[in-house]
């Protein structure tokens, strides 16, 4: 599987910053699928600019500099791990050093948590904490379920879509913020 950079050739789409960290292979291609999802759902609208980093490169300093800056400056951060109770601790001394630098704005840390059957079967410790990182961070909490396609009624699927051709102010705010260019593409 390959992310993709969705853009339209007539005027330059804004940049969404998503940076997806992943514990490995499988949590990976859930995390490339969503994002190929939404990009193909805001292809022309915004150009995604993605950074993903691998749960087990985080111990190198340099790499989680990189990524500690990406995260804090993300639109959207994406954390994708099995299912347990706790989060690696490597992943959490990350969050951690991120947090404070986080800068205030508009923004989601979505949770994929576990296999993706299973997000209905309820939020887990791992989802615990994700969503008080996001409190302290000032970001909306997104566990997998609430957005995830096929799961939403026909009705609920046209009041989203009705909703989705309104650009309310908060979205705005993503769309028009400046951001300056930055690395991306798998570190593996």
């Amino acid at each position: 599987m390959e992310a993709l950079q969705f853009m339209s050739a007539n005027e330059p789409a804004r940049r969404f910053g998503v940076t997806v960290a992943y514990e490995d292979d499988p949590t990976r291609d859930r995390a490339l699928r969503l994002c190929n999802h939404l990009a193909a759902q805001l292809v022309g609208e915004v150009q995604f600019d993605c950074t993903w980093w691998k749960f087990s490169f985080l111990p190198d300093p340099v790499i989680a500099m990189q990524a500690e800056r990406a995260a804090s400056e993300a639109d959207m951060v994406i954390i994708s791990a099995a299912a347990g109770n706790e989060l690696p601790q490597t992943l959490t001394h990350w969050i951690e050093q991120w947090i404070p630098h986080r800068k205030i704005g508009p923004s989601a840390l979505v949770g994929l948590i576990g296999p993706a059957d299973a997000a209905h079967q309820g939020l887990s410790p791992r989802h615990n904490f994700l969503r008080d990182v996001a409190a302290r961070a000032g970001m909306d909490y997104l566990p997998e379920g609430v957005f995830t396609p096929g799961t939403l009624s026909a009705s609920s699927l046209r009041a989203v879509e009705e909703r989705a051709e309104v650009i309310s102010p908060v979205l705005d705010e993503i769309l028009t913020a400046e951001h300056p260019m930055r690395e991306w593409g798998l570190n593996e």
